[in-house]
């Protein structure tokens, strides 16, 4: 499919969210990830999906490899993990939580090692710093882009000491924060952020990303120091913010490839009001907030006319790909439909077939599909084809060393592998914790070989003893709390093998979480801050200390989710926030952990009920009346509480003491509004009321009145002392005694005739000052001016001024 076939419905404001902090619901009780895999469905049955490891939800979002193997996985706040031959090593590699706020979209969402890591030990890390000792401090922060050193005695371990501050990136809202980062083939690193906006509606802020001065809404291309490398598109010689610029014009590009012929980055920008896209190039814009999609987006087109002015189709970059959003219009029958771009790998390797070569494997988050996009030699997309649905919110898709795909589920927390062609291991065991002896009864049910052969199992149970059964019952027996990791490994008829793992622990069980507020189902209004609160117990260690509860906050909005807020301890609380249109929801998790590390998770959900709260009331009216038509009117502006953009209605009332008002305008995007076409002599009253999206209304600002002027019929005098000078040979300098006027002169008009004893005057020109300079005159020609001022009012002065007459010297003929 072509990506012009799908057409934007320009009468939808449906507010989307970015993907970095998309998260579908867990269940209400119970572990807090599943210890079995997901149930993929792929579009060529012989691939599966199998978990390779698994950590905290909503924490995981990205993976990327060093040539010697390890994976590293980076968790949205700022703690970094290693896995190494076949296990989760349990020293984070790099863990700088303490200083990464996680608010909303915020975090450290972007990693990647040096080129030459292996030698000059050199990873990078974009997070969003919190000075404050807050994470989920809702005030203006800071980006970072810091390079930090391994640990020359522990290459698993990066020196958090060793941070070198390469950029700073302004962080005042908590959307669109960072995203992804790549070094490309050359060395250069590439750097996505977003547009740092509300997503509540059409704000001022979203602009920035139209500024090739800002480092928002742009593909930045850096020296390995941070610095420009002096080959960009948009290049000026210095190491300035528009040297580093790759391409802007765009909203969210959360994740991104490099291409592996031409190193541009092909991105996948999240959308806001009804569509996605993807998009490519070097030195492009691609036209947000004035466009989204392939067409302008009509709420910024409404708002910030002034400013999308100069953005015509003809400048901006059209998307590679668009698709729309599911509900809106121009999705009925539509083959893609989603809700987050994720812009995967380039697949190069070989072990998947030829058919997949060469494609480039794209995700929509919120919609759970992969799909690969098909080029021609020329590099043209030809088509998209499924590749797979059923995704638990994948964000990040990567190409592993191995030739497998790879995709991270923040929702579950599992690092997930995509085989071809080989069985799948899927291991379970009921119960996962208890006292000794511990009978526990394993089960296969899920491993299969894509090509329905016959497969052999293997149980490692972790204390020594196996099993060759498919479903083992076991008995553990410890006389201290222990955790077992039971390991079963599959085996095809040709040898082929998978493995999967699942953690027994003994002598424990898990404690028992109560949230006690708020009350399930309880609804919530915007602007409302609600208070959580909640303990636990458990059967060894009885009460849950604070550091043993924690919070996670999620904003469920239409199909898909933000993870607003993480926090410990007992209790705390959320400000329910404004997203726009739809139908959303909180949910509150609490999670216990015991000292063994057993956890039991218990959730409730509060549905926010329409927006019924009404925007401040404009403060501090003035009206001041400019001449005998026109009153200038100018007030404090109004806030919403949820943070959406507010407009103005203005009313009017003729008269001293009048009491009839009638609205004269809607829609005012800023607090000022001038009011023309009055009558002279005259006073006015007025009153302005602030209305949100959801057009609740404030209460009216006070009154303000003003009264126009008199109508000024009185002329100015006239101009006297008209003189002409010559200055060169086509250059006539005018001066003259300004006139005066009861109200103030505004300007002149300046008529002039060509040639001796002349008598046809015509206006040429209307300055302010009392002088003029004509130029482009004819040599050796006479002309002669008049000079009549004016005023606001259009009044003229009775009569001309003298006339005056001069000659531009003539060109000298000699030799």
């Amino acid at each position: 499919m072509s990506s012009n076939n799908l057409r934007y419905n320009p009468n939808r404001f449906l507010m989307m969210l970015s993907a970095m902090t998309l998260a579908i619901a867990c269940g209400a009780v119970g572990s807090p990830w599943p210890t079995t895999a997901r149930a993929e469905t792929f579009s060529d049955p012989v691939f599966s999906a199998e978990v390779v490891t698994t950590l905290p939800p909503f924490l995981p979002v990205g993976v990327t490899w060093a040539s010697d193997g390890r994976m590293f996985i980076w968790q949205r706040n700022g703690v970094i993990r290693l896995y190494k031959n076949g296990q989760l090593l349990p020293t984070p590699f790099l863990n700088i939580s303490a200083q990464v706020n996680v608010f909303n979209d915020r975090g450290s969402l972007a990693f990647a090692l040096h080129p030459n890591f292996l030698v000059n030990g050199f990873v990078y890390l974009v997070y969003v710093r919190e000075e404050g000792g807050d994470p989920n401090d809702a005030s203006p922060k800071v980006a970072r882009l810091s390079r930090f050193t391994v640990d020359p005695q522990n290459p698993d371990v990066a020196l958090a000491s060793s941070e070198t501050i390469l950029l700073t990136i302004p962080n005042g809202f908590n959307h669109h924060s960072n995203g992804t980062l790549r070094f490309g083939a050359d060395g250069k690193l590439f750097l996505g952020h977003g547009e740092d906006a509300s997503a509540a509606g059409p704000v001022l802020e979203a602009l920035v990303a139209q500024d090739l001065n800002d480092l928002r809404g742009k593909i930045l291309r850096l020296n390995d120091d941070g610095t420009a490398p002096g080959d960009n598109p948009f290049d000026d010689g210095t190491n300035s913010i528009a040297s580093k610029v790759y391409n802007y014009g765009l909203r969210n590009p959360f994740r991104f490839t490099l291409h592996p012929v031409s190193g541009e980055p092909y991105v996948g920008d999240v959308g806001w009001d009804s569509w996605e896209e993807f998009n490519r190039g070097r030195g492009k814009n691609f036209g947000w907030p004035c466009y989204e999609g392939m067409n302008e987006q009509p709420g910024y087109q409404l708002f910030f006319a002034a400013q999308c002015a100069h953005l015509t189709a003809s400048v901006v970059t059209a998307p590679l790909l668009t698709y729309p959003h599911p509900g809106t219009p121009a999705a009925s029958g539509a083959p893609i439909v989603g809700n987050a771009a994720i812009g995967g790998p380039f697949y190069t390797a070989t072990l998947y077939p030829e058919v997949y070569r060469g494609n480039w494997f794209v995700a929509d988050y919120a919609q759970g599909w992969i799909k690969r996009l098909v080029f021609d030699g020329a590099g043209t997309l030809l088509t998209t084809v499924p590749f797979a649905t059923g995704l638990s919110g994948p964000v990040d898709l990567e190409l592993g060393p191995d030739g497998m795909l790879y995709y991270v589920s923040i929702v579950t927390g599992q690092i997930n592998r995509i085989r071809y062609n080989g069985p799948t291991a899927v291991a379970s065991a009921t119960p996962a914790a208890g006292h000794s002896p511990l009978s526990v009864t394993f089960s296969s049910a899920g491993s299969n070989d894509p090509n329905a052969g016959p497969l052999t199992y293997l149980w490692e149970f972790g204390d020594g003893q196996t099993s060759t059964a498919a479903h083992p019952l076991h008995v553990y027996a410890s006389s201290t709390v222990q955790t077992f990791t039971a390991t079963l490994t599959v085996t095809t008829n040709t040898s082929q093998v998978a493995s999967a793992t699942v953690k027994v622990t003994v002598g424990s069980l898990p404690p028992t979480a109560t949230l006690q507020a708020p009350l399930n189902g309880t609804p919530v209004t915007i602007g409302q801050s609600i208070v959580y609160q909640g303990a636990a117990t458990d059967p060894e260690d009885g009460d849950i200390p604070s550091a043993g509860l924690s919070w996670v906050i999620l904003l469920h909005h239409n199909d898909h989710t933000h993870t607003q807020q993480f926090t410990t301890g007992p209790t705390g609380s959320v400000l329910i926030q404004n997203h726009g249109a739809g139908t959303y929801s909180y949910e509150f998790q609490l999670t216990a952990t015991d000292t063994s590390g057993l956890t039991n998770v218990t959730t409730v959900t509060l549905p926010v009920v329409g927006d019924t709260t009404p925007p401040s009331s404009p403060t501090q009216l003035t009206a001041t009346a400019e001449n005998a038509n026109r009153i200038n009117l100018s007030w404090t502006p109004a806030t919403d509480p949820g943070g959406g953009a507010v407009t103005y209605r203005v009313e009017r009332c003729q008269g001293i003491g009048c009491t009839t008002f009638v609205q004269i305008a809607t829609a005012v995007a800023s607090p000022t509004y001038l009011d023309s076409g009055l009558l002279a002599t005259t006073t006015y009253q007025y009153r302005v009321r602030a209305a949100d999206a959801a057009n609740n209304l404030s209460d009216y600002s006070t009154a303000a009145s003003a009264t126009t002027a008199a109508l000024d019929t009185v002329p100015p005098t006239d101009p006297s002392g008209l003189t002409a000078t010559a200055s060169g040979s086509n250059q006539l300098n005018l001066a003259w005694t300004a006139a005066t006027d009861n109200v103030g002169v505004t300007g002149y008009a300046i008529e002039r005739c060509q040639g001796a004893g002349c008598t046809t005057f015509l206006q040429f020109a209307t300055p302010v000052a009392n002088a003029y300079s004509d130029t482009g005159l004819t040599p050796g020609i006479t002309y002669s001016y008049r000079v009549r001022a004016t005023d606001a009012a259009g009044n003229l002065s009775l009569n001309y001024s003298n006339i005056a007459s001069a000659t531009p010297e003539a060109i000298s003929t000699l030799i």
